[in-house]
């Protein structure tokens, strides 16, 4: 679970409705494995901040695992290494699939390009509404990947024109896709009550 706050009393309220909806549940959160990320704030703020969940106090930590998602906060927000990781995993997964022993005619294009959207963009753009200062290099480094995974996908020669092997499966672009995400979140964030 993750939560985003742009205030200190909205996130301690959203992990107070948590640990009440875990009382409500019977389950606990172990404060070992919680940690809050906080950005942009000034080092004198930094001793008054104490997070609770529940009586358990939370440690604020630089680095977050949630699932495959690992969020590395810097002072500059840099997603660098969220993207990395993402292109990785766009192809590593594909040709996992690929190489996975199924004959190379065992499957039409139709259903790798399902399990390909079902499957291997999930995993690879997990989190990606929080990257907010991605650079044109690093969109043409994830159309990169996108594209080569595509290829792969259709049997087609690294060289085969772009525009030709995403129109052959009806696939848009993955800053498309990343962005329609983040207006989604923006959309969820909007809807929350003021108090949040």
């Amino acid at each position: 679970m993750i939560l985003v706050s742009l205030y200190r009393h909205g996130l301690q309220c959203m992990l107070s409705i948590c640990y009440k909806y875990s009382k409500h549940r019977r389950f606990e959160y172990n404060s070992e494995k919680c940690g809050v990320i906080a950005l942009n704030d000034s080092v004198r703020s930094c001793r008054d901040r104490k997070w609770y969940i529940g009586t358990q106090q939370l440690n604020e930590v630089e680095v977050c695992n949630q699932l495959s998602l690992i969020l590395v906060c810097d002072e500059s927000l840099s997603t660098a290494k969220s993207l990395n990781d993402a292109c990785n995993k766009l192809r590593g997964t594909v040709l996992n699939i690929l190489n996975s022993g199924l004959h190379p005619g065992g499957l039409n294009p139709r259903t790798l390009k399902t399990l390909y959207q079902s499957v291997v963009l999930n995993k690879a753009l997990y989190g990606c509404e929080l990257w907010n200062t991605w650079t044109p290099t690093d969109i043409k480094r994830l159309e990169v990947a996108h594209i080569v995974c595509v290829k792969h996908i259709k049997s087609l020669k690294l060289s085969t024109n772009t525009d030709f092997s995403l129109a052959a499966l009806d696939f848009d672009s993955l800053k498309t896709g990343v962005d329609a995400m983040k207006l989604s979140l923006f959309g969820q964030l909007c809807r929350l009550p003021c108090r949040y």
